[in-house]
């Protein structure tokens, strides 16, 4: 593992050149652990203005959209998803810049500025 590598896990917000990046964490999971931990359901893909967001959906009924957290993916719904698609049309996105889906361009995040000045 690179020396870097280590820091990202514990920050994956690193400082290059003054310009803070979003690194890729966690990384997606394999399609053959997808399939074991979600069963029945289909990967997709959704075009945006400004990025493709990788998806999972299953079952019938209202929609109910599951947004993971940071710095998660989709696999954060692994324990609840299947018995959700029972009664509702779950859908799994893996935020812009996680999992599956793209970064934003060119990988740079913009924080807000913080304190006076």
């Amino acid at each position: 593992m690179p020396a870097d590598a280590s820091a990202l896990r514990r920050n994956p917000c690193s400082e290059a050149n003054g310009i803070r990046s979003l690194a890729r964490f966690p990384a997606p999971p394999s399609a053959e652990l997808t399939q074991r931990l979600f069963p029945g359901f289909i990967a997709g893909y959704v075009q945006t203005g400004g990025a493709t967001i990788h998806t999972l959906r299953k079952g019938s009924g209202p929609p109910l959209l599951l947004l993971h957290g940071y710095p998660e993916t989709h696999v954060a719904w692994h324990k609840v998803a299947n018995q959700l698609a029972e009664r509702f049309s779950v859908v799994l996105p893996d935020l812009r810049g996680y999992g599956d889906s793209s970064k934003p361009e060119g990988g740079v995040v913009k924080p807000p500025t913080l304190g006076h000045g």
